[in-house]
């Protein structure tokens, strides 16, 4: 049993790997289904939007079909595919954020229009509240991510 499901089945990923390799669409389709639910969930958690998420998702299972060849089968199929989402998501949410912010000039203006913590309405609170929780969890994960197994 795989710690991160309980409903894993590694023998089953090998099987669907080597068939969606050898050119099968219903491996594809298969693989692609038995871990929707996985990818949405990490999705979901590093960037705590379900629109972003689901449609993140699918670029990650596109990706995971296109880089099929470059599964070695040293690791679990799970433990590749987490990699390369949680690589795919760090990479969105960065592209997303230096979009943002062109230039330091646009983003002091940004943070001087923003009411201070008094003048806030208690959703403005909630809300900024939990952009501090999304940004402190990225930065957890990315730095958990740097570190290997021994650290």
């Amino acid at each position: 049993m795989h710690p991160l499901s309980d409903e894993y089945d590694e023998s089953k990923d090998r099987i669907l790997v080597s068939d969606a390799r050898a050119g099968s669409p219903e491996a594809m389709e298969a693989l692609a289904r038995a871990h929707e639910r996985f990818i949405y969930n990490i999705a979901l958690r590093m960037v705590r939007d379900p629109h972003d998420a689901a449609d993140l998702t699918q670029e990650i299972l596109l990706k995971m079909l296109a880089n099929l060849s470059k599964f070695e089968n040293k690791s679990s199929f799970r433990s590749w595919l987490y990699r390369m989402a949680v690589n795919h998501l760090i990479s969105a949410t960065r592209s997303r954020s230096e979009t943002e912010v062109q230039c330091f000039e646009d983003w002091g203006d940004f943070l001087n229009k923003v009411y201070a913590e008094e003048e806030m309405s208690q959703e403005e609170h909630l809300a900024r509240h939990a952009e501090i929780r999304a940004t402190r969890d990225l930065c957890m994960t990315a730095t958990l991510l740097c570190l290997d197994r021994k650290q």
